[in-house]
């Protein structure tokens, strides 16, 4: 467990220190805007496409993974639904009680890959990410067009074809997803990354990671914490408990083993995204609501990963 506990330590407290600064105005407030969009546009790619173009694809079960962490995911899902009576929510706050049990924050599940799992981990990680976000991203915007479509309710819910079109262009188009796409092409090929992109890229990669979790912690709104109800509840448990028991299940019945098993699990345990709270902006949901659930999962997730991950070790 110490063991754990110390390679998990230096993930949170960055996580800690990103939200100290933030408060404590070390830094200018628009300077977390700027470091989230260079985080997500441009050196969290670059990391993805690095580690695909150098996984060792060999060792790698894609099979078993992939229904692992859907089957979490849509397990956590139906389970936020099926409590709508209990609940009494809007259609909005179930959106966003729904989106904050399946989203995860890619971030720290790569930052605690790496650091339990090395190389390996980091491959398996980029494997995960890819698996995950078209999975969520679909889940989300149909769930969410399904009890209050579109942006503040106003515009005309897609139908048919109009709707699944409008769901996969947003995944081939994801920036994450294309940078995986992208190396594991590479990878294929066995061309090998040219060596100017391939210093490029591990200049860029190298701050991924640690700058990518100062602004999670910074994007934390403690004030959100103030009114915790049956909705908060549902969030948390469903997102940290619900989703890694179903992952683990269904990965016991599979027989999925080692690494992946860990990181299959890191990955279903992880916190929400502040994605979540974009989206459930964008599409009409209860932005307040899903801040705290991040806030709080994210808190929590410092205490129960290092649970999960020992459940599995």
């Amino acid at each position: 467990m110490i063991e754990i506990l110390l390679a998990l330590a230096p993930v949170f407290l960055l996580i800690a220190g990103g939200n100290l600064i933030r408060r404590n105005g070390l830094l200018p407030a628009d300077f977390w805007a700027g470091a989230e969009k260079l985080v997500y546009w441009g050196l969290f790619p670059c990391l993805l496409f690095r580690k695909a173009a150098l996984a060792p694809l060999d060792a790698l079960e894609p099979g078993p993974l992939v229904i692992t962490l859907v089957g979490g995911i849509a397990v956590a899902g139906i389970v936020v639904l099926a409590l709508k009576p209990w609940l009494r929510l809007s259609d909005p706050s179930l959106g966003s009680v729904f989106q904050a049990a399946i989203r995860m924050n890619v971030y720290i599940g790569f930052a605690a890959a790496s650091a339990l799992g090395g190389p390996h981990g980091q491959a398996l990680a980029a494997l995960c990410a890819a698996i995950m976000v078209p999975a969520v991203n679909a889940f989300s915007i149909v769930v969410l067009l399904g009890l209050h479509g579109g942006a503040k309710g106003k515009e005309a819910r897609p139908r048919g074809p109009k709707l699944w079109l409008d769901v996969l262009r947003g995944v081939v188009t994801h920036q994450l997803i294309l940078a995986i796409v992208l190396g594991l092409g590479v990878n294929i090929a066995g061309i090998g990354i040219p060596p100017v992109v391939d210093g490029l890229t591990e200049i860029l990669s190298s701050g991924a990671l640690p700058l990518a979790l100062l602004t999670v912690g910074a994007g934390l709104q403690l004030r959100a914490l103030r009114s915790i109800g049956r909705a908060m509840v549902t969030g948390i448990i469903a997102k940290l408990v619900v989703q890694p028991l179903a992952a683990y299940g269904i990965a016991a019945s599979l027989g999925l083993s080692g690494d992946a098993l860990l990181v299959a699990l890191i990955f279903a345990a992880l916190p929400c995204s502040p994605s979540g709270y974009h989206m459930a902006r964008q599409m009409g949901g209860d932005g307040p609501l899903i801040a705290g659930l991040i806030t709080a999962q994210t808190f929590l997730a410092a205490i129960l990963l290092p649970v999960v991950i020992l459940l599995v070790r």
